[in-house]
């Protein structure tokens, strides 16, 4: 009832536009990416990366969720057991203390860090520096020092995240997160346990797109995307030869197919939109 109802509304306001002698209205769902920052910082293309992220992580929810719900219905008692019941959450690129980066831009210097950074620091020194594309925060003591940086590209369309400590028994990377602007409706997101291949079309749907989720292993810090995207496409989600994984999704032709191996055996579900497109209605 509900896909019908939300069917009905999209058709009247349709409707109405083109009696009135105006463009249909372009209706903005939680699976739309909409994004309209153009300016030339790091903090718009965290913005931008933000955006996309969460268009991915909508579609998958809603979808993943309606699906589990109509299990549940069907078989209120004993759906966990259910072959089809997805058990995984989704959460992407999950990077931590990535939200140290919000303050990186050119207002913040090393009074406003100290300011900024002081509960993380716990006591330790805070040495903060900009230029021109180039963010560093470090936090100084005597048995270890970490530091968090970014490096974007001569456009902004692209940066590197890195959380690095340093210590006597010398440098160690925690994580990192490369997010690439490919073309003006593609982009690629890399970290050490996720890689993400998303194309959207013109209007701001989903298109494509391939996530993987690493189980045993990680991805190579000095395979950075951020230095080259030439390889990347597709396939580059799932062609690091030296992991396993413990879920691949992937959305094409407005199917969500979703592999996962939570439960120890890989199994296959496949979950269409268009079946439950009103969860996308805002």
């Amino acid at each position: 009832m509900k896909k019908v109802s939300a069917i009905i509304v999209l058709l009247c306001i349709l409707f109405t536009a083109g009696c009135s002698g105006n463009k249909p209205a372009v209706i903005v769902t939680s699976n739309m990416f909409v994004y309209e920052d153009t300016g030339k910082s790091f903090l718009s293309a965290r913005g931008r990366y933000e955006a996309v992220v969460n268009v991915i992580r909508n579609e998958v929810t809603v979808l993943e969720n309606a699906h589990n719900e109509k299990i549940i219905v069907e078989n209120p008692d004993d759906y966990f057991l259910n072959n089809e019941y997805i058990l995984s959450s989704f959460d992407p690129f999950n990077i931590d203390n990535f939200a140290l980066s919000e303050f990186f831009d050119e207002k913040t210097d090393q009074s406003l860090a100290q300011t900024f950074y002081s509960n993380y620091a716990a006591g330790r020194d805070i040495q903060y520096s900009s230029s021109d594309k180039e963010y560093n925060l470090k936090f100084i003591s005597d048995g270890m020092n970490e530091i968090y940086s970014v490096i974007c590209s001569d456009n902004f369309d692209s940066f590197r995240f890195e959380h690095l400590t340093v210590s006597s028994d010398g440098e160690n990377c925690e994580d990192f997160l490369d997010f690439v602007r490919i073309s003006d409706n593609t982009y690629a997101i890399q970290s050490s346990l996720n890689r993400c291949y998303i194309q959207f079309d013109s209007e701001g749907h989903i298109d494509y797109f391939r996530f993987s989720q690493i189980k045993d292993g990680i991805n190579d810090i000095g395979n950075s995307i951020f230095k080259s995207s030439a390889v990347i496409g597709k396939s580059w989600v799932t062609n690091n030869k030296t992991v396993t994984y413990s879920s691949i999704i992937e959305f094409k032709d407005r199917i969500l197919t979703h592999q996962d191996s939570s439960t120890g055996t890989l199994k296959e579900i496949s979950v269409n939109e268009d079946d439950f497109a009103s969860g996308f209605i805002i």
